[in-house]
């Protein structure tokens, strides 16, 4: 006798789940924790900065959830054959890249924005 099933939520939408280190994840759930860990690294929101008198007071975002998606092993060996040795069901958190959409767009675009780290401040 064969099960099969599919996670779904309360709407009866389906949920993807993902296991990082015996924990399971869902897809939001997982990018909040790599961004989470990425804390060390920012952006300087222009959008937001305020002027005191000739000086600007920048406002620095940090990575979010939102601005992390994951590729599969093959979507991210074409992009990074150096990784191409690592197990096929691997999958990696990577910065967002909508095409056509602005640099200056942190949620679609995070991968075209300029990140400094926390030590170049």
């Amino acid at each position: 006798m064969i099960f099969a099933a599919q996670l779904v939520n309360e709407d009866g939408e389906e949920i993807t789940v993902a296991d990082w280190n015996g924990i399971y994840f869902t897809l939001p759930g997982l990018a909040n924790l790599a961004a989470s860990m990425l804390d060390l690294y920012y952006i300087d929101n222009e959008s937001e900065r305020e002027t005191a008198g000739d000086s600007f007071v920048p406002h620095y975002t940090h990575i979010s959830g939102e601005q992390i998606t994951f590729e599969t092993s093959s979507q991210f060996y074409s992009k990074s054959p150096l990784f191409s040795k690592t197990p096929n069901y691997t999958s990696y958190a990577v910065l967002t890249s909508a095409e056509g959409t602005a640099a200056n767009s942190p949620t679609l675009n995070a991968a075209g924005l300029t990140w400094y780290h926390l030590s170049n401040n």
